[in-house]
């Protein structure tokens, strides 16, 4: 007589897995699918901070050569105001 009589369909057939073997094979997936989700994570972190690593070096390089004209060119007065208010930019957008 089988164990669970009272429920039909609840019988254990001869050729369904374990509990044992389906917990390995949960455990499997889930890690499987744990790391490709880890792998995803990374690869957007990583192409973040590429992508922030190229507009901080094009700001800085763009103020920098602004700089350089300023101290070269005679309109030393107007290229401070300007530095000034392409400094004020960047840090309001840093902010």
């Amino acid at each position: 007589m089988p164990v669970h009589e009272h429920m039909p369909g609840m019988e254990r057939l001869k050729d369904e897995p374990s509990l044992l073997e389906l917990s390995s094979q949960l455990v499997t997936m889930l890690t499987t699918e744990h790391y490709n989700l880890q792998t995803g994570r990374s690869m957007t972190v990583a192409d973040a901070n590429g992508r922030c690593t190229l507009f901080i070096g094009a700001v800085s390089g763009a103020l920098i050569a602004i700089a350089f004209t300023g101290q070269a060119s005679h309109r030393n007065e107007e290229n401070v105001r300007y530095l000034k208010r392409s400094d004020a930019l960047w840090r309001e957008i840093i902010r």
